[in-house]
């Protein structure tokens, strides 16, 4: 009993500093909320996405659901049946759940509010997947609950598989074509483009590492700045934004939009090879001789010397860390040379 009282004491420390360790000695949710309802809402999702982990890897359903209440009030689902998936990938909140309703599987994902990533999947949902639906096979939004702080999508439940790593490359390239061609189609000229589907800064890697890479290209003397004004005279195409062997199933679904955009012809790609390939470390061509070969035949003729130089830009920031590994010397100095012009 002592060493049990204990433990809460420490754990109780632990929750008021911020840090959330075992479901099983977690506050009440009402206490939760008056701890944070306070405070700023950016430093709430920090507060939140900390104990959503927690929670997820707890699995506990019924605390997570009435933190959901608590958060989101117009929130009244009956859940039949949950179960957390994605334990150990990436997620801001870390608490993705296949879930029953009605006897049908649905999927479940947590946004902050304020994330553009949910202004763009409404606006992807309602504009351009009717324009798709015959090209792309991706689960629709079924039901969307809105809170100040957090909101719930609802997806359609893809019961298949994810494709194995070393599918994902063939099948990013492939919805990469796709997606290209479809830009160029009258439906896609004129449609009507907000501007915050237009700005690539709002891609997440380029975000996390944007700084890094191009104070690293400002050291040998090129200049980011007048990289992207180039850049950003060239075509912008339909871009997924995170096409990888986890967001490509089997049935040839693909999910997990939250990166798209209108972005630079060549972002996608350098994408693709970034995360398909340098990250499995998997080189076989290098980047130029990878991108001649499967997208030289697709990008007009007096467009490639620009595609060319968006995809070595974007790979430079999306893979400045592996980049600077002795292994990839000779890719860097390649890429180096072409934004050296």
């Amino acid at each position: 009993m002592k060493r049990k009282k204990i433990q809460r004491q420490i754990i109780k420390l632990f929750y008021h500093l911020g840090i959330y360790i075992d479901i099983e000695f977690f506050p009440s949710v009402d206490k939760v909320y008056h701890r944070i309802a306070h405070l700023h809402p950016q430093k709430q999702i920090g507060e939140l996405e900390k104990i959503c982990s927690a929670v997820s890897a707890g699995n506990d359903h019924i605390y997570y659901q009435e933190l959901l209440q608590k958060f989101i009030p117009n929130w009244d689902l009956n859940i039949e049946k949950a179960e957390f998936l994605g334990k150990g990938l990436w997620s801001g909140f870390n608490s993705y759940r296949k879930v029953q309703i009605k006897g049908d599987q649905e999927f479940e994902k947590l946004f902050d509010s304020d994330d553009i990533s949910l202004k763009k999947l409404l606006w992807l949902e309602d504009r351009l997947l009717p324009l798709l639906s015959s090209k792309i096979k991706t689960p629709k939004i079924l039901r969307v609950y809105e809170g100040d702080i957090l909101s719930l999508v609802y997806f359609e439940f893809i019961d298949a598989l994810a494709i194995t790593e070393k599918k994902g490359e063939h099948r990013a390239i492939e919805i990469s074509k796709i997606l290209y061609r479809f830009s160029l189609e009258e439906d896609f000229l004129n449609l009507p483009l907000p501007d915050y589907l237009q700005d690539f800064k709002n891609h997440s890697r380029y975000k996390w590492w944007h700084e890094k890479a191009i104070s690293d290209l400002n050291n040998q003397g090129v200049s980011a700045d007048l990289l992207e004004e180039k850049i950003a005279n060239g075509r912008n195409v339909f871009t997924h934004g995170d096409l990888k062997d986890l967001n490509l199933f089997e049935d040839d679904s693909v999910i997990d939009w939250d990166e798209f955009g209108f972005y630079p012809a060549g972002l996608e790609q350098a994408f693709i090879y970034s995360r398909n390939i340098l990250h499995y470390d998997q080189v076989g061509k290098f980047p130029f001789e990878w991108l001649t070969t499967h997208f030289k035949n697709l990008v007009p003729a007096e467009e490639w010397e620009l595609f060319k130089i968006s995809f070595c830009y974007f790979m430079w920031i999306f893979s400045i860390n592996q980049l600077q590994e002795d292994k990839y010397s000779a890719m860097r100095k390649a890429l180096l040379q072409t934004l050296k012009g």
